[in-house]
């Protein structure tokens, strides 16, 4: 008599018919500080299959970046928490002409909130400042061109 299997119970969730999220088409972006960048995301993950390795996130960092982002909570519990999410490095140049940088998590935000509650580390792709100039698809200074263009119209006397 051949030996029975036994199926092991996968630690991945299938994703249910109603989430919204799972089910959403087209291009995925991400949008940081109300459009003034905007990141294509599908882009992002094509660069990071290069064989990068993946980098431990702080746990405080973690944190911040599900807390400062909008979570949609039925949409956690069925992630898989297997993918590294995407850390940006953004700089852009104020009006006075000082350089800000920073790193922002442009891919993850769900399974970094499904980490934070299974207590598991979390762990992102890091873009270079050449690879995040190439998925931004909206910066800054274009931000505030548009801005200006759809802003009220003055009348010529």
């Amino acid at each position: 008599m051949p030996a029975t299997k036994i199926k092991r119970r996968s630690t991945r969730t299938v994703a249910p018919k109603h989430c919204s999220i799972c089910n959403a088409s087209g291009d995925e972006t991400f949008r940081f500080l109300r459009k003034t960048f905007i990141f294509d995301v599908d882009l992002a993950r094509k660069l990071t299959q290069d064989g990068r390795e993946a980098v431990l996130l702080d746990r405080d960092d973690v944190r911040y970046a599900v807390d400062s982002s909008i979570i949609h909570e039925q949409h956690v519990p069925h992630v898989d928490v297997r993918y590294p999410g995407i850390m940006a490095r953004v700089r852009y140049t104020e009006t006075d002409g000082s350089i800000v940088t920073g790193d922002v998590l442009i891919d993850g935000h769900h399974r970094a909130a499904r980490c934070l509650q299974m207590h598991r580390p979390f762990t992102v792709y890091i873009l270079t400042y050449e690879e995040t100039d190439r998925v931004l698809k909206i910066r800054p200074d274009a931000a505030r061109r548009r801005r200006r263009r759809t802003g009220p119209r003055r009348r010529r006397a």
